[in-house]
């Protein structure tokens, strides 16, 4: 009984190859350029002698009962013969050692009866395969080295649905390697049918078609913005477009089981772009910007220096077209293009944009832009006590109140900086407001505007008239001017006032006192008037007034002093003299001394009675009073006296007003050293101090006076 089975062994170069007898159609393909073909074969009976014969092999006996069954044949340069004895019969085979290049027959004979026969077809491995995947190479002599190579839109799979390498060879067999459990998937062709181009508001109709494709087609589905989309049929219609559906994409898909797979799902696909047409609409300015040109809360700045660039624009599709005009002054010749370049543009303009596109019975549409042309130079203007003013000065009485302010061209479309300065120092951002000017408010006022268009300045000057103020006797002690009896001697006053134009009259005890020198006065606010005696007597010591009388204000009354002391004359012989005048200056300095600590201590124990100060007092020397009652007992020094003339009346310098007192002496003190002036007063001395807190220049003046009893 033969065993009817095949076994293929597919070997590497170098390994035999066998094939297993019978065969079906006793025939075998075999690969060209194979060697060591082995054909086997198994026989179950038990006959007398068997043979192998072929083509280029004569028959050689390997089998034979009467020698103990199997026997040894001796291998030749071509071929090689095995025997083994198995339970019931036999097994033998026949390798071809060389390459096998044609075709062969090969007989297995036993007792003159054919038992098996094979056709060996030699032939190359050779492309396509069966399941129609080419090769590359097209074909090969047995172990060349190929690949599958599936055509283009086609993927190499495997039978299993995965893939793999695509490295082939060929085989003893005359097969590529893996050759029929590989094939090549290839996607259907989609189509999708229907217009693309529709207007705002209307719906789209489309179909998706397929043909072809490795495996067979299963279904098309529609995809619109990546969203299936339930179809009737093949057929899909959308809900009413807008200008927003511009560019979303429609798409058919084709799947069949190639198609399916993730990784393939771009493939068996169609698409279509929409295109939504809609009239022009929300036209809109696009304006390239520059130091020069400015966007302010209601229109365009423009230098009149700088051209105007700017485009024109509009929803819409298509694409809008665009004109242009300007009124009421003209912008010369302007394209008819979206986008108009270094135009220039004179006074008040509004520039109009007219847009449109013609399409789905729409009309077109403009948009406005008003352009005010601002000048390269502006001048800013004043405006005083808020009235316009092109004065270049004004003039202020001394209390009164001024208002400045300032305005320049287009200031609150380019918000505008406007800074005060005085002397070169800020004196007020925006405007400037001086409730009470002063004297020291004369000068002149700068105002400086400062944007995107430059910067600007005007001034007006201030002119501040006020009585004569500031009194000072220069070389004097406060109010006080002492003269010795040698000439000549003198006071020299120094005070301001404005205008210059004025009178003075000197006084003493109210009545007109002489003046050796003549007052000129000056042509400026400042003015000095000098009192001068060529020859001082005692009788020029008192009480003086000055008064100063302008043309535009009340008169001013300065009051000073004048105290002339006679000279300490020592005899020139008499030393003794000098010693003890020497002495007595120097208890009269400490007696000074402890004069003024008393009364230092009793003004800090005894509240002081203070007399307020007049506002319409307008003299600015300060004198404080101090009267200290003390026993006349004291020791004074050896200085000469000096009476003073009794007088019951004098003028009230701190209240502007006259007094009545009874004054029998008074000690004046200058720091350290003082004159002494005592008479008899039942009793008692009238001690007076004089504050001094005056200098020419201080903004104000303060005069004090203190009376302590």
């Amino acid at each position: 009984m033969l065993l009817s089975f095949v076994l293929l062994l597919l070997c590497s170069a170098g390994y035999l190859s066998a094939i297993q007898l019978p065969q079906p159609g006793n025939q075998a393909n075999v690969a060209t350029g194979t060697t060591n073909i082995m054909i086997t074969a198994t026989v179950t009976t038990s006959p007398t002698a068997c043979t192998w014969s072929g083509t280029g092999l004569t028959a050689t006996q390997f089998y034979s009962s009467a020698f103990g069954r199997c026997q040894t044949v001796i291998p030749t340069a071509t071929r090689s013969i095995t025997c083994t004895n198995v339970p019931g019969g036999f097994s033998t085979s026949l390798t071809y050692l060389t390459a096998m290049t044609s075709n062969t027959n090969v007989s297995l004979t036993c007792d003159s009866a054919v038992v098996y026969s094979l056709l060996m077809v030699v032939k190359e491995c050779s492309s396509p395969t069966p399941n129609n995947v080419p090769v590359n190479p097209s074909s090969g002599v047995y172990n060349t080295q190929a690949n599958f190579q599936c055509s283009h839109g086609s993927t190499l799979f495997y039978v299993n649905g995965t893939t793999g390498n695509n490295a082939t060879k060929c085989l003893a067999t005359a097969e590529w390697e893996n050759e029929n459990i590989v094939q090549c998937w290839s996607a259907p062709t989609a189509t999708l049918i229907g217009n693309n181009t529709i207007c705002a508001g209307n719906i789209a109709t489309f179909q998706c078609t397929a043909s072809g494709g490795v495996p067979s087609l299963d279904r098309v589905e529609i995809y619109f913005n990546n969203q299936n989309q339930t179809l009737v049929g093949n057929t899909w219609t959308s809900n009413p477009l807008s200008s927003s559906n511009k560019g979303d994409i429609v798409e058919c898909r084709a799947i069949n089981s190639y198609t399916a797979m993730q990784e393939y799902t771009n493939l068996g696909r169609d698409s279509k772009t929409l295109i939504v047409h809609y009239q022009a609409t929300n036209p809109k300015f696009e304006t390239k910007f520059t130091d020069l040109l400015i966007n302010s809360s209601s229109d365009y700045l423009l230098r009149s220096d700088e051209t105007l660039t700017m485009k024109c624009s509009a929803d819409g599709n298509p694409a809008v077209t665009c004109t242009w005009s300007c009124y009421p002054t003209n912008c010369g010749s302007l394209p008819n293009a979206c986008e108009i370049n270094n135009v220039k543009v004179t006074g008040f303009t509004t520039i109009t944009c007219t847009v449109g596109n013609g399409v789905c019975g729409g009309g077109t549409t403009s948009i406005t832009q008003h352009i005010t042309v601002v000048p390269v130079t502006r001048t800013p203007n004043v405006l005083v006590d808020g009235v316009p003013s092109t004065a270049s000065s004004i003039t202020r009485n001394k209390t009164e109140s001024l208002s400045l302010a300032c305005a320049i061209q287009n200031q609150n479309e380019m918000n505008t900086k406007i800074a005060w300065k005085k002397d070169g120092f800020v004196r007020s951002i925006g405007s400037l407001y001086i409730p009470s000017v002063a004297s020291s408010d004369d000068g002149l006022y700068v105002c400086e505007t400062s944007d995107a268009f430059g910067n600007f300045s005007t001034s007006v000057s201030l002119t501040v008239l006020y009585p004569a103020e500031k009194f000072q006797i220069i070389n004097g002690l406060g109010t006080l001017c002492e003269w010795g009896t040698k000439g000549p001697q003198y006071c020299n006053i120094t005070f301001l006032l404005n205008p210059a134009t004025h009178s003075a009259i000197l006084k003493k005890n109210g009545l007109i006192a002489d003046n050796d020198m003549e007052y000129k006065p000056q042509s400026t606010i400042i003015q000095n008037y000098v009192f001068m005696k060529n020859q001082p007597t005692q009788n020029d010591t008192g009480s003086y007034t000055l008064t100063v009388t302008s043309s535009t204000f009340t008169p001013v009354i300065f009051s000073f002093t004048v105290l002339v002391s006679n000279p300490i004359v020592v005899p020139k012989d008499n030393t003794a003299t000098i010693v003890g005048a020497v002495l007595g200056s120097i208890i009269a300095i400490l007696l000074i001394i402890i004069t003024f600590l008393v009364v230092k201590l009793y003004r800090n124990k005894k509240p002081e009675t203070s007399h307020p100060r007049s506002e319409g007092n307008t003299n600015t020397a300060a004198d404080d009073y101090v009267e200290l009652n003390q026993p006349t007992n004291r020791s004074h020094t050896s200085q000469p006296v000096v009476r003073s003339q009794q007088s019951t009346n004098y003028e009230n310098l701190k209240d502007n007003v006259n007094v009545t007192r009874d004054e029998q002496g008074y000690v004046d003190m200058q720091g350290v050293g003082p004159s002494v002036v005592t008479t008899p007063n039942d009793g008692y001395e009238v001690f007076i101090r004089r504050n001094n807190e005056n200098t020419v220049g201080n903004q104000q003046n303060e005069s004090q006076y203190e009376h302590v009893a």
